[in-house]
């Protein structure tokens, strides 16, 4: 599941930013001719926003999703476990205590989850907020210009519409954070797969090299003693 939702994901991150990056350039130039300040304020704006819910929620929603993902493979061991074990389970009336730790497990993820679901309503509320407030930056940015008569009526509307492109696009990683931790929860747990299978591979040479020598030096003392036998013979 992890190799397949790694596989999926990297390719959907791949479409997401390049289509980004084609709306950045296209609409920025749309913006940067209307109102420099405003591109500038945007690029600020942008890095701004997306630390800020990297650090708020971005942590949190990793460690969570990692928890999670740990408390449902507790919780199907256990299960399958009890399943292959039931006769013995049954012999030597262990049901009360597998039931105690699967409903153990069971509360931990329900408790996780209860986080898990909190955790992405404060991060959607928080979008929805910026969201709305992002759309009045524009007009606020725009109208000295417009008062002055410098742009015309038309070119406030044309800024507003470019300005939430380009934060739709630059927002990319703000607005998939939830995306972006479990991606990265995954991406940890294949990591410490490979380190696993890795530290194995080394061990098991470690193991084959060691009875090469311990039968190289085994075949050296028959060497040696047949040879020992030879010569007392013939003396």
């Amino acid at each position: 599941a992890d190799v397949e939702s790694f596989t999926s994901a990297a390719l959907n991150f791949i479409v997401v930013f390049l289509g980004a990056g084609m709306r950045v350039f296209s609409f920025g130039a749309i913006l940067y001719s209307i109102s420099v300040k405003l591109a500038i304020f945007l690029i600020f704006y942008a890095f701004f926003m997306t630390g800020a819910v990297t650090m708020i929620f971005g942590k949190r929603l990793a460690a969570l999703n990692f928890v999670k993902r740990k408390c449902e493979a507790d919780l199907r061991f256990a299960l399958v476990r009890v399943r292959e074990n039931a006769e013995s389970i049954a012999m030597y009336n262990g049901g009360e205590r597998e039931l105690y730790g699967t409903r153990g497990l069971l509360k931990r993820m329900i408790e996780n989850n209860k986080q898990v679901i909190w955790a992405m309503f404060g991060f959607e509320m928080f979008q929805n907020g910026t969201q709305y407030l992002t759309g009045l930056l524009p007009a606020l940015l725009v109208a000295p210009q417009y008062l002055a008569g410098e742009v015309e009526f038309g070119k406030v509307k044309q800024a507003q519409d470019a300005f939430m492109m380009l934060r739709f696009s630059l927002f990319v990683i703000a607005n998939r954070t939830d995306e972006f931790s479990s991606f990265a929860t995954g991406l940890g747990r294949l990591d410490s797969l490979l380190k696993a299978i890795n530290a194995g591979g080394e061990d098991a040479d470690m193991t084959d090299e060691a009875s090469r020598n311990t039968s190289a030096q085994d075949e050296e003392k028959d060497a040696l003693l047949s040879s020992g036998g030879t010569e007392m013979k013939a003396a």
